[in-house]
């Protein structure tokens, strides 16, 4: 069989696109890329100018006995309150309330881009895809968030949600449609839009029933 031989500029460039081959794909395997949490993408499909620092695992709401009354998750989005196992309860015909202990389960994946003395809040909505322009609830904070990246921490807030009470029939009052993780520090940073969730941490989507 007649042996074929190809000019040495061939084989070379062969070999040089073999080697280069090599190190791409070994740097592929090496190199691990953003956290996809972190790298979070804002409702307008550009990137956070800024990493996100945490996901919001859960919610964890409580008995007045500490016992679990419920959780809310990204894949159980209803918080079902159970008015008769609140920590407090307060009832007149036009303006009533209910206080509940929760717990957030927090996992940090990013360094704070910005700090401040009261760093972190939680807020509500009453809308969902809430602009700045509309009402934020201040749920609690100052709170602390002291997980480093890669571990989750239960950060213990006090919950009030209030409804109207007439004729036998309880109806929440703007019930709460969005929990947000908000850097008080970061959160005016973020530019490009003007949607809540865009500036803030984490934020999780739910629905309240009494």
């Amino acid at each position: 069989m007649k042996k074929t031989t190809f000019p040495a500029p061939f084989v070379y460039r062969i070999g040089a696109f073999l080697m280069l081959s090599l190190v791409v794909v070994s740097c592929l395997e090496d190199h691990e890329g953003p956290d996809p949490a972190s790298a979070c993408i804002m409702s307008t499909g550009a990137p956070r100018p800024y990493p996100c620092e945490f996901v919001l695992e859960k919610l964890i709401i409580l008995n007045k006995d500490g016992t679990t009354m419920d959780e809310v998750t990204s894949t159980d989005g209803i918080l079902n309150l159970d008015r008769t196992q609140a920590k407090l309860v307060f009832e007149e015909t036009m303006f009533s309330y209910l206080k509940v202990d929760v717990k957030a389960v927090i996992k940090r994946v990013a360094n704070p881009s910005f700090t401040s003395p009261d760093n972190y809040r939680f807020i509500s909505t009453s809308v969902l895809e809430a602009l700045t322009s509309d009402t934020q609830t201040t749920i609690a904070g100052p709170v602390p968030v002291t997980a480093a990246v890669g571990s989750s921490v239960e950060v213990p807030f006090e919950w009030q949600f209030n409804y109207q009470f007439s004729g036998g029939i309880r109806t929440l009052f703007a019930p709460p449609r969005v929990f947000y993780i908000q850097n008080v520090a970061t959160f005016p940073m973020v530019g490009g839009t003007i949607k809540v969730r865009d500036k803030a941490e984490a934020y999780l989507n739910f629905t309240v029933t009494l």
